[in-house]
């Protein structure tokens, strides 16, 4: 037994919790059997920690709260104060919320309303995708890597792809350029060095089996220093001579520059359209500010075999990714950018930043709190050598880790980071609207 073994005696039977008072919404939002469910987990992990003589006198909603959030839907909101902008455990982009309505009935998704015929749930995009990259057509699939894998095995199954040495990468979750042409059915041929790829690499490499080239994102790797590449221009006008395509995977979803923002050498989708690349493929949850989709641009023809392969059907999204790029496209041709969240969130001036921060400060009064200059970045495999001045709450607290985990553990958690012992609330990832709860969540976990 532990120090104070009396505890045993106080914890509430699981009757009682249920006729608290407390405990009628909790049962009202998830049934009776759920909630007794909870309990119980709840009242076994008091048990042991009294066991153990670590838990203090036990107070029923308290112990109602913990089964409350053993309860909550394993997705919740959460509060950015990281400073990642692209946060990819976070989601990604932030989403625009103004087509919530939509997904609450029926939508004309494969249907002409003009005459009630079929239509092409893909047309809901490709007309905008087409507008915005100067593209003949465009298709979109679940992700970037199933783009890449619909166009190898759509145009390369059972040929070579030629691609740089610099451009094997490996992206998160372990997940490498090799294994995807692998699955698709095509030869990978490398060319040219790590660091160094000219376009007599390419030439040198042609043989009467090969289907193009594959010219790959570097995702968040970067060489630096003696190195050398050919530019999709001269590599396509190449290319095009000898009767062979180019493909581009360009990854980061930056379809056309963005006016304030230098983004270092991510190549715009639109000039690597202009410059004779057959297809484009790019994600649409970086920097175009959607949801997860890989979208591909190009040559009308090439667009009409991938949404005639077998693959297809299995890698088409669903409504509801249709619906958020519809809307999100639609603010990038409008230059709508205050409607994106991430690209809202990117363009705050530090000052306004600031202002938010002191008036942070005074919600939290006598707590310890300063501001202090930060720096966000975009991340998701984006810019990797890109940072932007931002604004912070720094919070000088002697067990930050538990703080953290605190913090993550409420209702509506919160995710900071820790840096010189201490907590940053990073402000350019936090919406406006979430100022409130930022300073609610600091107050809890202050005692």
């Amino acid at each position: 037994m532990g120090k104070d073994t009396s505890f045993l005696r106080k914890i509430p039977a699981v009757q009682a919790l249920l006729e608290h008072a407390a405990a009628a919404p909790i049962l009202e939002a998830h049934g009776r059997e759920e909630v007794v469910a909870a309990l119980r987990k709840v009242l076994d992990a008091l048990r042991g920690e009294a066991r153990r003589g670590t838990v203090p006198p036990p107070d029923p909603a308290e112990i109602l709260g913990r089964a409350a959030r053993l309860l909550a839907p394993p997705v919740r909101r959460v509060v950015n104060a990281t400073g990642v902008l692209i946060h990819t455990h976070l989601g990604r982009s932030p989403l625009p919320a103004d087509v919530g309505p939509l997904f609450q009935g029926y939508m004309n998704l494969e249907i002409s309303l003009a005459d009630g015929s079929r239509g092409v749930r893909n047309g809901l995009v490709a007309e905008l995708l087409a507008r915005l990259t100067g593209a003949e057509d465009a298709v979109a699939v679940n992700n970037n890597a199933a783009a890449v894998l619909l166009i190898l095995s759509a145009f390369a199954r059972g040929r070579e792809v030629l691609i740089s040495r610099g451009e094997l990468v490996e992206i998160g979750g372990s997940f490498r350029v090799p294994e995807i042409l692998e699955q698709s059915g095509c030869v990978l041929r490398e060319v040219g060095t790590t660091n160094r790829t000219g376009l007599a690499d390419y030439l040198g490499a042609v043989t009467e089996r090969t289907a193009g080239v594959l010219k790959v994102h570097p995702s968040n790797f970067r060489i630096q220093g003696f190195t050398s590449s050919v530019s999709v221009r001269d590599l396509s006008a190449a290319l095009r001579e000898r009767g062979l395509r180019l493909w581009v995977d360009q990854g980061c979803g930056l379809v056309r520059p963005v006016p304030g923002f230098d983004l270092g050498d991510e190549e715009p989708v639109t000039e690597l359209v202009a410059a004779g690349a057959d297809l484009v493929c790019f994600s649409g949850d970086k920097l175009l500010g959607g949801p997860q989709a890989g979208l591909a641009v190009g040559r009308r023809e090439l667009i009409a075999q991938m949404l005639h392969h077998p693959l297809y059907r299995a890698l088409r999204p669903g409504k509801e990714t249709f619906v958020r790029l519809q809307a999100v496209l639609s603010h990038h041709l409008g230059r709508r950018f205050d409607r994106i969240p991430l690209w809202a969130m990117a363009m705050t001036p530090a000052a306004a930043l600031e202002q938010r921060a002191r008036r942070l400060l005074k919600r939290l009064p006598g707590m310890g709190l300063e501001t202090t200059k930060a720096a966000a970045r975009f991340g998701g495999g984006t810019t990797p050598l890109l940072e932007f001045p931002s604004m912070a709450l720094r919070w000088p607290v002697k067990d930050p880790q538990q703080r953290l985990a605190r913090l993550l553990s409420l209702e509506v958690p919160v995710l900071a980071y820790i840096q010189d012992e201490a907590l940053l609330f990073n402000l350019r990832t936090v919406l406006p609207e979430e100022d409130a709860a930022l300073a609610e969540a600091i107050k809890k976990v202050a005692t």
